[in-house]
């Protein structure tokens, strides 16, 4: 009776081929040790941040905080005769524009910054003559 190659191969034969190379099982340890220790970092990371919330982010908020309040800006405007604010448009970079108008139509601009409590510029429109 004719043995079929299956049949041939004997059972250490098997059990040495079928195992892995070193190169690779040095692998999987590195790996899992990698995600093992990356874990650990992690959720480290998560107690730690979770527990000093307060040390880390109150100081800069709070002076921020702070500093607003401490200062209110006011703005000492003397209008003059006849001119009455119409608007008042908060700008992008912070500061205010204040649109005044006067009962002859004339019309004045002042950028404000409230940050430094002064009027850092002033754009006077006339009204045009027509003829």
């Amino acid at each position: 009776m004719k043995k079929s190659v299956a049949q041939t191969v004997t059972m250490g034969e098997i059990a040495h081929d079928a195992r892995p190379s070193r190169f690779l099982l040095g692998a999987v340890i590195i790996m899992g040790l990698l995600i093992v220790i990356g874990t650990a970092i992690l959720l480290w990371v998560i107690v730690h941040r979770a527990l000093h919330h307060n040390d880390v982010a109150a100081p800069q908020t709070k002076a921020a905080y702070h500093n607003v309040l401490a200062t209110p800006s006011v703005l000492s405007l003397v209008p003059r005769p006849g001119e009455k604010v119409q608007s008042i448009t908060a700008r992008s970079d912070g500061s205010l524009a204040l649109d005044l108008r006067t009962v002859e139509g004339g019309e004045r601009i002042l950028i404000w910054a409230p940050e430094k409590a002064q009027i850092i510029a002033e754009l006077e429109l006339s009204k045009s003559v027509s003829q």
